[in-house]
């Protein structure tokens, strides 16, 4: 989950992007597009002590990281570091 202004979601798509990892993006602004996605992105948020309105959200098979952090999603993707 994340916006189209978000620099971090712009890094996150990104480094997804160099490492050929497929991923759906859902933007949290386009309540006509996606009109549940800033819900489940705040559900998501809460699941892990997160505040809700915080960008980008990732979530791999329920593992759910909030922020980018290349370390962290390296690891939860189970990709080599």
């Amino acid at each position: 989950y994340g916006t189209r202004w978000c620099g971090a979601c712009a890094d996150t798509r990104a480094w997804l992007d160099a490492r050929g990892v497929a991923y759906r993006f859902r933007d949290v602004d386009d309540a006509v597009g996606d009109p549940g996605a800033a819900l489940d992105a705040a559900r998501a948020c809460a699941a892990v002590g997160a505040p809700d309105d915080r960008v980008p959200v990732i979530d791999v098979a329920g593992r759910v990281l909030v922020g980018f952090d290349p370390v962290r999603l390296t690891v939860i993707l189970g990709q080599p570091i």
